[in-house]
């Protein structure tokens, strides 16, 4: 990794996609620090990390409840990576949320949402960076892959812990749902899965169309989708590109009004070898 950025915050979306479980020897994670590192950036949202392998199980199999997180995986990312990191609990995944920052940005709150009704958990970080003008409220989001009207009660109670500590803040991750640019891309949503239509499109008896319920509750919340934005200035394709299966914009970002004036740019970017996501980089100016 290279020195701190002092013109720009760059800001990377990575699903690691849990590989082998941690038994005796810990996974090799080149291909994930050579992606993460090609695009040298200043904070990482991760997803499915592994935290569940070292915990003590329930007499049902299941990882017991109030078991500690099992951190050895993201502290040897992180470690590779120069970074600092925290892994938040899942509350029934065994894959968790994480992120990594710059070891020159001070770490002002830490939060993690591991009840009910989140499947995945979510994780939050207070972050402050040399010359910015406030701190950045940071989510690495995973939302509930089985069904977008549970993600969207999910990101219903998101919206209270992003907003309540900096009026800048944003989340990024694996939302897991479909968005109003898949439908400018023309989708064909009949040729989902099945698991992916069940849980992703209308359950009305009408033609397959898109549930855009958690997208709408963001909005409501005037959170707002710089990709999305972007893309009605410029028409450039590559900005609303599929990053997940079904050919869907899953893993994307959403930031308050106030910190979507700086974004510089936000795109899909190479480094879906070392994942079965395509990461995306967020760039903002850093006069934040």
């Amino acid at each position: 990794m290279s020195h701190p950025h002092t013109d720009t915050i760059r800001v990377l979306i990575f699903n690691v996609r849990k590989r082998d479980e941690l038994q005796e020897n810990l996974p090799d994670f080149t291909d994930h620090i050579r992606a993460i590192a090609a695009h040298d950036p200043d904070v990482v949202l991760l997803q499915e990390l592994d935290g569940t392998t070292g915990k003590p199980l329930a007499p049902n199999g299941r990882p017991a409840p109030g078991a500690a997180v099992d951190t050895r995986q993201a502290e040897r990312l992180a470690h590779s990576l120069g970074m600092r990191i925290r892994i938040a609990d899942a509350p029934v995944s065994t894959v968790h949320t994480a992120i990594a920052w710059r070891p020159d940005l001070e770490l002002l709150h830490w939060e993690e949402l591991s009840d009910r009704p989140f499947h995945h958990g979510q994780s939050l970080a207070l972050l402050q960076g040399p010359g910015w003008a406030d701190p950045i409220t940071f989510a690495s989001v995973h939302f509930d892959p089985f069904s977008t009207c549970h993600a969207a009660e999910e990101g219903r109670h998101l919206i209270e812990p992003l907003l309540k500590h900096s009026p800048l803040a944003l989340a990024g991750g694996d939302f897991n749902t479909p968005t109003r640019t898949d439908v400018q891309r023309g989708v064909d949503w009949a040729s989902l899965p099945p698991h992916n239509r069940s849980a992703r499109l209308v359950a009305d008896g009408g033609p397959p169309r898109p549930n855009l319920e958690l997208d709408h509750v963001l909005a409501l919340a005037d959170l707002a989708d710089p990709a999305e934005r972007l893309h009605a200035q410029s028409g450039d394709p590559e900005l609303i590109a599929a990053t997940g299966k079904g050919g869907l914009r899953v893993d994307r970002f959403h930031l308050t009004q106030p910190l979507l004036e700086h974004v510089v740019d936000c795109r899909p970017v190479p480094g879906h070898e070392a994942s079965d996501h395509v990461p995306v980089l967020l760039t903002l100016t850093a006069t934040v």
